[in-house]
């Protein structure tokens, strides 16, 4: 049997020799066969392609290497994808003249590769070739080059001797992208297409020529070429794409030529050497953030027929002291202005109806400004940050004031705000610091939540009748603040309402309140006394949370739920009585109420949490009925009982 199966082995070996399958490996699971070892990949592994052989993958360690000009008879006319791609060791390269094209990725990561020697026939290099290549300083195109790949030469650090024949007419995307080394760089006539980012990150290059048959540049070309000065582009280039110039830093004057009709977003940001800016008439259309951060821009001329300042235009112009609004614009965009921290004076004329959201944010200089009479809302974040802001009026014309609009003006000690106000959007007032007293519209009807969180100025305050909710926080950290009122009745509270207001000694809640909301009152230290009003059947989660200063709490009998941390760190407090409507106390109710003495528990209450009077005074006694709930649990805490 053992010899007939081994026969048939050796059958089918021989079959496969005459088959031509002598390559693959033989793999069998019985005892009688031994694997076969796998044999190693050649130094240069090569494949047929149509006209000769191609170099796939080259496997081997040496790190100055001479690639074959043949294989098995077949000249090598091209360098395969990610041939080399890797290969950290190689330092030199040298390519056989019959190679016609260098594919995708072949040397990309090759990071001590420092000489290649290219073949005089060559055509083509792929995308990313070269990519990452960074101890490369010269590389000699070939006269016969036609087309170059995206990111060809990208991430070549130290590239500072190259220059791309004219046979190639087309600069693809980012083929020098962060090359931070070249300085200069001659465009040869005959290009008609600089691709996007083509030059973006060089931050050295000094010296550019773009012939007159470039037809088309895109975005970010020449993004943060930092030492480049400005560029005379063909007047073929009408529209300048987003971010042509974008942190071009030594651009100090620029006057756009009057064939661009059109400028796209951020073309210039971030020039931060730039102080004077000309745009003729010429152009129709001007994108975002055009000037964004160009921190010594002092002059500026925009075309006569612009109708609209775009958004972010001059966002983090630091230098711009003073500006005047020209007569055709009817609209200001979002942050057109944001960040401008000296501008103190600016002049909008009549015409502008409109008016974006942090339009002037973080103008920390800004003094005082008049706003048209056609603009009716205050934007979201309009003022944000503006901390000279010291006195405002808001116009009559306005109807709305939308959030976060004086955010942080920490400056503004008075704002008298119109009775044609009708709404006011949260965090408006938030961290004004400086504020002590406003009266609100009377015909407002919610405070929205945050509205004067922060106003650490803020001493008493008087919530009118007008006003029907009060949201979230609303005068949450006012540290200052150690009376309030509310005027009118069924008002809904928000939560965290007074949260934080150390100085809150005196509080009338609405009439007809019905609960003590989460977090109401946590952390206001100077509160002394309370006393639940008549109409509150409910006291919400950590309602008192850490008022530590508060020695007296007086219930009603229609309280019938309290909240779990309600009166958690209430230090001060030495006794407390339930009202007969409580069923349960929950977690932590009463915890480290350190000075809490005695406890007295209805018999109506049924469940008490077994951390709801934990850390409280050692002495802590609790009354209530025989053979209630209050009973057991003091039995199990080993607290006193008092029957009651």
């Amino acid at each position: 049997m053992i010899l007939k199966r081994s026969a048939l082995v050796l059958i089918c070996v021989l079959a496969l020799f005459a088959a031509g399958g002598c390559d693959d490996l033989i793999r069998d699971t019985s005892p009688f066969v031994t694997t076969a070892t796998a044999v190693p990949k050649p130094v240069f592994e090569f494949i047929q392609v149509e006209g000769g052989a191609q170099l796939k993958s080259y496997n081997g360690k040496d790190t100055a290497v001479t690639i074959p000009d043949e294989f098995e008879g077949m000249p090598v006319r091209s360098i395969g994808d990610g041939a080399f791609s890797g290969r950290t060791y190689v330092e030199s390269v040298v390519i056989p003249d019959g190679v016609r094209s260098i594919g995708n990725e072949a040397f990309k990561g090759c990071y001590q590769l420092t000489s290649v020697t290219l073949p005089d026939a060559l055509e083509t290099i792929g995308d990313h070739a070269f990519y990452s290549c960074p101890a490369i300083q010269a590389l000699e195109l070939p006269e016969t080059l036609v087309s170059v790949g995206a990111y060809a030469f990208a991430e070549c650090d130290h590239l500072t001797d190259i220059q791309v024949p004219p046979g190639v007419t087309v600069y693809p995307e980012g083929l020098f992208y962060n090359c931070p080394d070249l300085r200069t760089m001659e465009i040869a006539e005959g290009v008609v297409s600089l691709g996007e980012g083509v030059f973006y990150g060089c931050s050295e290059l000094e010296t550019l020529s773009i012939p007159d048959s470039v037809t088309e540049i895109g975005p970010y070309a020449f993004y943060l070429c930092q030492t480049l000065p400005p560029v005379e582009l063909p007047e073929a280039i009408t529209a300048y794409p987003d971010g042509l110039f974008a942190g071009c830093t030594s651009f100090t004057s620029y006057e756009i030529p009057p064939h661009v009709t059109s400028l796209g977003e951020g073309v210039f940001s971030k020039c931060a050497g730039l102080t004077r800016m000309v745009i003729p008439d010429t152009v129709r259309e001007i994108g975002g953030a055009l000037l964004m951060e160009c921190t010594s821009l002092t002059e500026v001329r925009l075309p006569a027929h612009l109708t609209s300042l775009a958004d972010g235009m001059f966002s983090g112009c630091t230098s711009l002291v003073s500006y005047s609004v020209p007569d055709s614009v009817t609209e200001l965009g979002e942050g057109v202005f944001f960040g401008c921290t000296s501008l103190s004076t600016i002049e909008i004329h009549d015409g502008v109806a409109a008016i974006g959201p942090s339009a002037f944010a973080n103008c920390t200089s800004l003094r005082s400004i008049e706003l048209p009479p056609g603009v009716t809302v205050l934007r979201e974040n309009l003022f944000y940050g503006c901390s000279g802001l010291t006195d405002y009026t808001i116009p009559d014309t306005i109807v709305r004031v939308e959030g976060g609009v004086f955010y942080q003006c920490t400056g503004l000690a008075t704002l008298q705000i119109p009775e044609s106000v009708l709404e006011i959007g949260e965090s408006a007032f938030l961290g004004c610091s400086g504020l002590t007293e406003l009266t609100l519209p009377a015909g407002l009807e919610i405070i929205d939540k945050g509205l004067f969180f922060g106003c650490t100025g803020l001493e008493r305050y008087v919530v009118p009748a007008s006003v029907r909710e009060v949201g979230d926080g609303a005068f949450g950290d006012c540290t200052s603040l150690r009376e309030i009122s509310f005027e009118g009745r069924d008002t809904v509270l928000g939560t965290s309402l007074f949260s934080g207001c150390a100085s809150l000694q005196t509080v009338r809640l609405p009439e007809d309140l019905t609960a003590i909301g989460e977090s109401l009152f946590n952390g206001c230290t100077s509160l002394r006394s309370f006393t639940i009003p008549a109409s509150v059947t409910e006291i919400g989660n950590a309602a008192f949370y850490k008022c530590t200063g508060l020695e007296r709490i007086a219930f009603h009998d229609g309280v019938s739920k309290i909240g779990e941390y309600a009166f958690y760190e209430c230090g001060a407090l030495t006794a407390v009585e339930i009202p007969a409507g409580v069923v349960a106390i929950p977690d932590s109710a009463f915890y480290s109420c350190t000075s809490l003495a005695q406890a007295t528990i209805p018999a109506t209450v049924t469940e008490i949490h077994p951390s709801a009077f934990t850390n409280c005074a050692p002495g802590l006694v609790i009354h209530g009925q025989p053979g209630s709930a209050a009973e057991n649990f003091a039995t199990s805490k080993n607290l006193a009982f008092a029957a009651k």
